[in-house]
């Protein structure tokens, strides 16, 4: 059984409750005997890895003709800026409901503390990247856990069309951050109104 036919049964435990206690599906099928099924359930690992590559390249290239340095972790899944900031990749798989609407599935809340989230949303054929978010870790507490193909503009102000727009963008969000923290750094006399963009 994939993940999706142990959500519909009703009287099977979440897949989830697996791969707390075994470490992955994969992993439980193997210690039943099952071995047959657990290259399938691979499948989708090798899927996102592959999509996932070309933007690491990208955005690790990027950082670096910008004057950062950039440490990939976790299989490209987390990049280190400048030993200071972390910045998860998660790409989002296109899953359909039972009215056959596509949604995708964002766990932000799952994954460890970042300074912000690069999310990459598969597109219709499941092959290429649809189109991006940059979501700061302050927004990405309350970031909705499902996507729609239309979401709302407080979610949409987050989404950009290509992979040059949202590398542009996480530059941007560190020379922000690099102000902020220089400006702190400053000692402000009493009484001195203090505003942070």
């Amino acid at each position: 059984m994939t993940y999706v036919e142990m959500r519909k049964c009703r009287g099977m435990p979440d897949p989830g409750s697996y791969v707390w206690r075994f470490g992955s599906l994969a992993n439980a099928y193997v210690l039943i005997g099952e071995v047959g099924r657990a290259p399938h359930i691979r499948l989708g690992r090798h899927k996102c890895r592959r999509l996932r590559l070309p933007i690491v390249d990208a955005v690790v290239r990027s950082l670096h003709e910008d004057g950062r340095s950039a440490i990939v972790h976790d299989y490209g899944c987390r990049i280190r800026i400048d030993n200071r900031w972390d910045c998860r990749l998660q790409i989002v798989s296109r899953r359909t409901d039972r009215a056959k609407t596509p949604r995708w599935c964002v766990r932000l809340r799952e994954q460890s503390a970042a300074d912000f989230y690069l999310l990459a949303r598969e597109s219709t054929n499941q092959e290429t990247i649809m189109d991006y978010y940059v979501v700061p870790a302050v927004v990405g507490r309350t970031f909705p856990t499902v996507l729609k193909f239309r979401n709302g503009a407080e979610i949409d102000r987050f989404r950009l069309r290509e992979l040059r727009a949202a590398i542009e963008t996480l530059v941007t969000f560190l020379f922000r951050r690099n102000e902020r923290a220089s400006m702190r750094a400053i000692e402000l006399s009493p009484g001195a109104p203090v505003r942070y963009s």
